[in-house]
């Protein structure tokens, strides 16, 4: 039996994993990673967690063909426009 895996990269609030789970009718069959790492939807994540259990894991990460540590800037007025440049975004 082949595994089934939903991979969700850059999962901002959970959006796109919410998505899926409430319009694919066979998404209970699925591991599901996300890798997000704005830490300002933690409590998104937890509520996730909760729900699907050990089917369910999230990465601190972001996801980049970049091996090493990288400074991501928030923006305040957009939560979904990180960045990695000090001039589009405030301090993390």
């Amino acid at each position: 039996m082949s595994k089934k895996v939903f991979i969700d990269c850059g999962g901002l609030n959970g959006c796109s994993v919410r998505y899926f789970l409430d319009n694919f009718e066979n998404s209970n069959e699925y591991e599901i990673y996300t890798f997000e790492p704005n830490l300002d939807f933690d409590e998104t994540y937890d509520e996730i967690k909760n729900k699907l259990g050990e089917k369910f894991t999230r990465y601190k990460k972001a996801v980049s063909n970049y091996d090493g540590n990288i400074i991501f800037f928030k923006n305040e007025n957009n939560p979904a426009s990180n960045t990695t440049n000090p001039i589009k975004g405030n301090k993390p």
